[in-house]
């Protein structure tokens, strides 16, 4: 699986929220490690807007990852991003009839790399009522479902 073709199709909304929700350090020392810096020095700029102009730079640069230790990276983020989500992971969960403690769960998740195109999307349909597309894609892209690129384009 390519998470920087993950990175590509989410919005920058969603990707805001995924480095949002993530540990400063861990933020930090992405901005540090690919050279994302403040671009404007200016009193005037808000400390929110340089901060989005941080992530949006962070964005279109890990659109172009490939090593595999950045792949491995990217997989983490979205990682610490689900388990914010434990909503969507439980309602998933619920509508396959998998046994769950608000969505996780200790069992092997494989059986989703085994879902039928008509499992797929009936449950990215029932999934689509209460979340977003880019939330719905990011989880079932991290468990590996198959058609996926029928559902999301």
């Amino acid at each position: 699986m390519n998470f920087n073709d993950l990175v590509k199709k989410i919005s920058f909304t969603t990707f805001s929220d995924v480095i949002g929700v993530s540990p400063r350090k861990v933020r930090e020392s992405l901005f540090a490690h690919y050279g994302v810096k403040n671009k404007s020095r200016s009193l005037l700029s808000s400390i929110k807007e340089k901060k989005e102009q941080r992530i949006k730079h962070l964005h279109e640069t890990l659109t172009e990852v490939t090593k595999p230790k950045e792949q491995e990276f990217l997989k983490e983020l979205f990682r610490n991003w689900l388990f914010h989500k434990r909503d969507l992971l439980k309602a998933t969960l619920d509508y396959l009839g998998v046994a769950n403690d608000n969505g996780l769960v200790e069992t092997e998740t494989d059986f989703f790399k085994e879902l039928s195109e008509k499992k797929v999307k009936d449950l990215v349909d029932h999934l689509s009522a209460n979340f977003l597309k880019d939330e719905i894609l990011i989880y079932l892209t991290f468990m590996e479902v198959p058609y996926l690129d029928k559902h999301f384009k």
